[in-house]
């Protein structure tokens, strides 16, 4: 089972969910993706717990809330959602509070994922809560003293100079061997905790030995070895992989949101990239691109300014990308699925409409009768088949016209594909095969039993087919297959450092925050500063503060992966912990925490804790025990505490700024290249990290000391060179 939703989707299902709950869903956003909350708030309410049972659940039951740049609407028309949106047989069914009736969207596509969901049960075991501290601890007080602003900035610049550590990059990779190696330093216990990251959107097979696999995260993996090895070959222009187009092994087409396509001419060993888009504000969200040839080829999708859309666009290429021209487009028609048999006729498929042009795009023809196509492919002027996600296949021969083909198996069916006029596969429920142009098909007896979401043939012997789960590849027509999911990396990882209490070691306390960065490029350039090394740096201080000590209960140190993708590595932790029964006492994340916007004048932070009151309290006792002048106020602030609020801890999110700062938008520099440490506060940011781990030591409850403790302030930071820390407006 997984666990994990796509960071872009937040499904529900509508026999899950009782009409009391349903009644208060609103737009969430990706921080809050796969949880279901009551109540009015867009960030913040008691998550309903839900999970990710499979990806094979049928339209008729679910529903969708959000699907950005998919449904052709902006978030902000979702913020006064009065009823679940419903995908329903060829068109979302929406009612809003503004008055939107029913039909009101019908740009569906069928690359949207319908998970379905089943209810977690909360753990039986939930702690109590405590009295806050009455007074301090000299024990604790001496470590917190140890964590200077020179150390707290000193970790940030590390994780920050990885450049980026967006998850499954190589900067992430580092980051996270740093991490490991750090906490192996504080006499920790260490591992790594994989989960579901990486799925695949795309596969190619364009030639033997030759897989392209583009996977939902934007990257792109090449094996040049029938998929034994991969390496990563995403472009370094491309901000984030939207769409690509293999027309072989050699020429590759890539394009993202920011106007430009990458080509590459030798398999992705070097890219050129070319304009399509205008400078500026725009973003093209690309919903296809499709080549025929190296030289003639189109890209389609939806142009966004400030997130609104201002209309679609097809734009055709004869000199592979040098210069483009603009195509009309049949009015509310965007194409999202394109297949030409040669430089003038083919088709284009949108939501439920599909159009034929025999003069390369210049005019469009209605084909009839209307379906919702998920896949076509052309394999004559005017011949094509279709897959629409039935126990039927689409045929036409004239190109407008289409007719139901039963090939006699009760499946649905996801993709086409055909080597030529008479050789073809259909992939759904099961594969078939037809060697008569689709006069009779038969079954492919060993092809993997699972929902196959997409085929690729190199030739009649060679080819794949797969989900977005795995990849099974044959070499002798279908009489065999091989997996080869393992050979391909399709995990994200946790950093945990953990020291065993030694009184109720069975009892958990939890510090942290996320490792992962996001920005425009994040392939490559996301420094996440802020966002979030100033939270998992909060760990790291705390945990070299306490290198020397031992705890009546367990304190477990972690640096969470996935977050900027939808609380990923956080959900399976969470779950996990909950399948495993622990007694997680409390959880302390913090998630940006050392920006001071008023330039060493502001002293508050927000701290989300849901019904967690008893840990709200806690810290604003401990901030004053420990005189680090710090004000804090109940807000909201969606970050990795939410996945355990959802399996029943007790749990709490912090970051600087007041009521209202959980939404980002004070820090100027959020979700940016330019999230760096030099606009940061190191010397508020700590009182903050100071604040938490004294909170950190006092539920853990102080033990022995394990060596004779470093003395206050001498502590080794881990970065050497020079740098500028804003002037400190406290004496400590």
């Amino acid at each position: 089972a997984a666990y994990a939703l796509p960071g872009e989707l937040v499904v529900v299902s509508d026999k899950e969910v009782r009409p009391d709950e349903a009644a208060g869903f609103y737009y969430l956003g990706t921080c809050a993706a796969g949880y279901l909350y009551n109540g009015s708030s867009a960030a913040v309410g008691r998550a309903a717990p839900f999970r990710v049972l499979d990806r094979d659940a049928q339209a008729k039951d679910y529903y969708i809330v959000w699907a950005p740049g998919r449904v052709g609407v902006a978030p902000e028309d979702f913020e006064h959602l009065g009823a679940a949106v419903r995908l329903s047989e060829y068109e979302i069914l929406v009612g809003l509070e503004r008055g939107l009736g029913p039909g009101a969207l019908r740009a569906v596509e069928h690359r949207i994922e319908l998970i379905k969901l089943e209810p977690v049960t909360p753990v039986d075991w939930r702690y109590d809560g405590e009295a806050p501290p009455k007074k301090k601890d000299p024990r604790i007080e001496g470590p917190i003293d140890s964590i200077t602003a020179e150390e707290y900035a000193g970790y940030i610049k590390q994780l920050q100079d990885f450049k980026s550590r967006y998850t499954d990059t190589g900067g992430f990779d580092r980051a996270r061997d740093y991490v490991l190696g750090f906490f192996v330093r504080q006499n920790l216990e260490t591992s790594l905790f994989p989960f579901p990251f990486r799925k695949l959107a795309r596969f190619h097979y364009p030639r033997r030995g030759y897989m392209i696999a583009d996977s939902n995260d934007g990257s792109i993996k090449r094996s040049r070895d029938y998929g034994f090895t991969w390496e990563t070959i995403m472009p370094v222009a491309i901000d984030a992989n939207k769409c690509s187009f293999w027309l072989d092994g050699d020429n590759g087409f890539v394009t993202g949101t920011n106007g430009l396509m990458a080509r590459t001419v030798n398999g992705g060993i070097t890219w050129n990239v070319k304009r399509f888009g205008k400078r500026g504000e725009e973003k093209y969200w690309t919903t296809c691109v499709y080549f025929v040839t190296a030289d003639t080829g189109w890209i389609a999708g939806r142009i966004y300014i400030d997130r609104m859309s201002s209309g679609d666009f097809l734009k055709r290429t004869d000199d592979g990308g040098l210069t483009w021209t603009d195509q009309e487009l049949p009015p509310g028609f965007c194409p999202r699925i394109m297949s030409f048999y040669d430089p003038q006729r083919g088709w284009a498929v949108g939501s439920a409409k599909a159009f034929y042009t025999g003069n390369g795009g210049s005019t469009w023809r209605r084909v009839k009768p209307d379906f919702l196509v998920v896949d076509i492919e052309a394999v004559g002027p005017k011949e094509a088949w279709a897959a629409i996600q039935s126990p039927s296949l689409l045929h036409t021969t004239d190109g407008v016209n289409w007719k139901k083909v039963d090939p006699g198996f009760a499946a649905d069916f996801n993709h086409v594909e055909f080597l030529g006029s008479r050789r073809g596969y259909a992939a759904g429920g099961t594969l078939l095969k037809t060697k008569d142009g689709g006069v009779t098909w038969r079954e492919v007896r060993n092809a993997p039993r699972a929902p196959l979401t997409f085929l690729s043939f190199a030739d009649k012997l060679r080819g794949a087919v797969g989900s977005g789960e795995g990849i099974f590849r044959t070499d002798d027509g279908g009489a065999s297959f091989v997996n080869i999911t393992d050979k391909i990396d399709f995990d994200g990882e946790n950093v945990i450092g953990e020291r065993r209490g030694n009184v109720a070691p069975e009892e958990i306390v939890i510090i942290g925050g996320h490792l992962d960065s996001v920005a425009p490029g994040s392939q490559f350039n996301a420094p996440g500063a802020e966002d979030n090394a100033s939270g998992t740096a909060c760990a790291m201080a705390a945990a070299r503060a306490f290198r020397n000590m031992s705890f009546k209960r367990t304190v477990r140190y972690l640096a969470f992966g996935g977050e900027e993708r939808g609380l990923l590595g956080s959900k399976a932790y969470a779950n996990y912990c909950a399948e495993k029964g622990e007694k997680i006492v409390a959880v302390l994340n913090a998630d940006m925490v050392c920006y001071d916007e008023d330039a060493g004048a502001r002293d508050d932070y927000t701290i989300t804790y849901d019904g967690s009151d008893w840990l709200f309290n806690y810290v604003k006792r401990v901030g004053i025990l420990y005189g680090n002048r710090l004000i804090y106020e109940a807000g909201q602030s969606g970050s990795d505490h939410t996945s355990f609020w959802s399996v029943g801890y007790d749990a709490i999110g912090g970051r600087e700024g007041g009521i209202g700062a959980g939404e980002g938008f004070d820090y100027p520099y959020y979700h940016t290249t330019e999230d760096t440490l030099d606009k940061l506060h190191p010397a508020l940011g700590v009182r903050f990290v100071r604040d938490y781990a004294a909170m950190l030591a006092h539920l853990a409850g102080v033990g022995d000391y394990l060596f004779e403790p470093e003395p206050p302030g001498k502590a080794v930071t881990p970065f050497s060179r020079p740098f500028a820390v804003y002037p400190n407006p406290y004496s400590f």
